[in-house]
């Protein structure tokens, strides 16, 4: 559909007024002037010579408005590059590589410089931290809090390196993966938006009111939980064991495999006590024996815990009261589909395990 211009009616000229040079004589065209001249051109039928000769202006800057309407459609200037980039693509390469091996953006900045001033026989432009930092984002990076893990000993990852390799093509959907977690009173989101003129601050408490909680998550399974205060020795957590196993299982779980679960937890000291193991013979002969030390990233249930953590930070709970009903809800609101996401993922943190010769996972 061809486009409709608004035709802009021409003042009568003034009788002993110099007529106005235009921009061809230093300034720049008004968008007024540049449609008389295309209407000029397109209506009229005058050509850029009388154009140019009937406004006073250039004849070349006409040719160039009427060349640039007939390739855009506007009589606007075509947006003009920026200035020109301190950094080139391979020194923004380079800056990348050097922030990701942990150098800050100040050490960074005062590196270029230097460097630029040496390669340089006049004075090289200083490169400011603010101009490194833009174009670490444009790269994809994020300043972000570093994740501190503890780290792993050379029998730790030789242990991880064979749990991997000899379950390769183990069938993970009869495991009840379990696990103990403590969350905080009070611990609640780190960050809101907030009016810079306003900050927004609440007192911190020394020490928060804790609740530990223990639960087991399969493809097929789960538990109630168990909720405690006191710190978990070998005896309670028999007592724990003989109260929340069996699992309940899931409407759809085969019936080869409700009776079929198998039982895994970490070795922790409280874990391989000799009543509990005396108990576990009884009650979970089936288990796994060799998990890992040290290997959080190998239990599913870590990921249960985060979402459970997730969802009671949505509310302002001030009690451990408050705190147990709001875990209890989003355990039973828990969907099946994440908890089997995450029991589906078993055979990809293995191959990963191996492909990082035993070191952590990203899980």
């Amino acid at each position: 559909m061809a486009k409709k211009f608004q035709k802009f009616v021409l003042a009568p000229l003034l009788v002993g007024v110099e007529l106005n040079p235009g921009p061809g004589h230093g300034s720049r065209w008004s968008e007024e002037m540049r449609w008389r001249i295309v209407l000029k051109w397109k209506d009229e039928k005058k050509g850029t010579r009388a154009i140019a000769k009937e406004l006073g202006v250039s004849r070349r800057k006409v040719q160039n408005l009427i060349h640039k309407y007939q390739e855009t459609g506007t009589i606007h200037d075509r947006p003009r590059p920026g200035r020109k980039r301190k950094l080139s693509e391979a020194e923004v390469k380079t800056v990348a590589k050097k922030a990701k091996s942990g150098a800050p953006a100040s050490v960074i900045a005062r590196s270029l410089s230097e460097s630029k001033s040496r390669k340089s026989k006049t004075s090289a432009e200083t490169i400011t931290d603010r101009t490194v930092q833009r174009r670490l984002k444009e790269a994809g990076l994020k300043y972000l809090v570093i994740q501190e893990r503890d780290q792993l000993t050379p029998a730790q990852i030789q242990k991880r390196l064979a749990y991997a390799s000899t379950r390769s093509n183990f069938n993970w959907e009869p495991v009840l993966f379990t696990d103990e977690k403590t969350f905080c009173l009070g611990s609640g989101e780190h960050k809101q938006w907030q009016d810079p003129k306003h900050p927004v601050a609440r007192k911190k408490k020394r020490h928060l009111p804790k609740l530990h909680v223990w639960g087991g998550i399969g493809h097929f399974f789960k538990t109630d939980l168990f909720f405690f205060r006191e710190n978990l020795k070998a005896k309670l957590y028999t007592d724990i064991l003989r109260l929340k196993l069996p699992p309940y299982y899931s409407v759809d779980c085969p019936p080869r495999t409700r009776g079929g679960w198998i039982f895994q937890h970490d070795n922790d000291p409280k874990h391989t006590a000799g009543i509990t193991t005396k108990l576990l013979d009884e009650i979970a002969p089936d288990r796994i024996r060799d998990h890992p030390p040290n290997s959080p990233d190998l239990n599913p249930m870590e990921d249960i815990w985060s979402y459970l953590d997730a969802e009671v930070k949505k509310k302002r709970i001030r009690t451990i009261t408050g705190l147990r009903k709001a875990l209890s809800k989003a355990w039973d609101n828990l969907p099946w589909s994440y908890i089997r996401k995450s029991v589906a993922s078993m055979p990809s943190r293995l191959q990963e395990v191996i492909a990082l010769g035993g070191e952590r996972t990203h899980y």
